[in-house]
């Protein structure tokens, strides 16, 4: 029998994360050399899912870095990403996008060797169409509010000399309200090493594997770099539940770094209800944004950040409960804006 994703599902599994994760500690989007380990996003993510924060900003400092080993570290992470009207290429039709989110991350050393990560992330996101009926016949509006909601553990044990051996997991479930919990579970693990030469340059690789709604597993190698480039400049990217990410950053001084960007992501969810055979169907949002961020630090426990661009390719696809694809249209380029917060306790 099905259950339907209620408000009382979704505030239990947020109580039991919650509780899960606050002893430890994290930081998932300020990765520092040992933080490497931590698969995460943004929006901010983006995202996917959130993701949150499906979502690319710049990283911390080394000297925060730094103080970020000497004991457990907790970071909230609330943010919000804006895409106004996109138009949809082969109708007279056009989509507005806004995704919000919570990210909750901790860190904390279990032994000398061995450190351990999580984190709770939450988005919601809100799909406006106009002259929806032109691509869904009978209907102006398919689908309502979509949320997300996902928790992330990883370990990292130090090896000899440079390197690390790190492993992890998440399991989250993504959909409307009412839509069937068992159906609208997503889940993933990874396993890889890290090679730390120093603070200049670290690099994690490995293998991960994550399911998808009525599609078969995504598996496929990652990898993670942060490699300074110049005396104020890096190179980073990172890995995400369902995409990755690459920024050039330029730290202009100590309060602020300016990030030029770019990355692939891809959020979906199970849907509740729907006519025909788009009941209990599947909705994927797929993008590939470049643009620009600043991040700046207001005091020893805050920053914000605000990144700017255009989504240069943006495909949507429904499919039917069975996973067979119903409708798929792609949009002109289009652009976005994201706001976040984080604070560092």
């Amino acid at each position: 029998m099905h259950q339907p994703f209620t408000p009382f599902h979704l505030a239990s599994l947020l109580t039991v994360c919650v509780l899960c994760s606050i002893p430890d500690a994290a930081c998932a989007h300020r990765l520092s050399p040992d933080e490497l380990a931590t698969i995460h996003t943004q929006p901010p993510q983006t995202p996917e899912q959130p993701t949150v924060p499906s979502q690319i900003f710049s990283q911390k400092n080394e000297q925060r870095d730094q103080q970020s080993k000497k004991g457990a570290s907790l970071n909230i992470e609330p943010y919000t990403t804006f895409n106004p009207t996109a138009e949809i290429r082969g109708v007279e039709a056009d989509i507005t996008t806004q995704h919000s989110g919570l990210s909750i991350s901790t860190r904390a050393p279990i032994t000398d060797l061995i450190k351990i990560n999580a984190s709770l992330s939450f988005e919601q996101s809100h799909y406006d169409f106009t002259d929806g009926q032109l691509l869904f016949p009978g209907t102006t509006e398919p689908f309502d509010d979509l949320y997300a909601l996902s928790a992330r553990i990883s370990f990292e044990r130090k090896l000899e000399g440079n390197w690390s051996m790190l492993i992890g997991g998440d399991l989250g479930i993504a959909g409307e309200l009412d839509a069937d919990v068992g159906d609208s579970i997503l889940g993933g693990g990874f396993i890889g090493a890290t090679y730390a030469r120093d603070k200049n340059l670290v690099i994690s690789a490995g293998i991960a594997a994550r399911t998808q709604i009525e599609d078969d597993p995504l598996v496929a190698p990652f990898a993670i770099i942060r490699m300074r480039i110049a005396d104020r400049a890096r190179f980073d990217t990172t890995a995400l539940p369902s995409g990755f990410s690459a920024a050039f950053v330029a730290e202009v001084n100590r309060q602020m770094e300016v990030s030029i960007f770019t990355g692939w992501q891809r959020r979906q969810w199970r849907l509740a209800g729907g006519s025909g055979r788009t009941h209990d169907g599947v909705f994927r949002d797929e993008q590939i944004p470049i643009g620009v961020g600043v991040t700046l630090r207001t005091g020893r426990h805050m920053e914000v950040g605000l990144r700017a661009g255009i989504l240069v390719y943006r495909q949507i696809e429904i499919l039917d409960s069975n996973g067979v694809s119903l409708r798929d249209f792609e949009t002109d380029p289009s652009p976005f804006i994201t706001f976040r917060v984080l604070f560092r306790f």
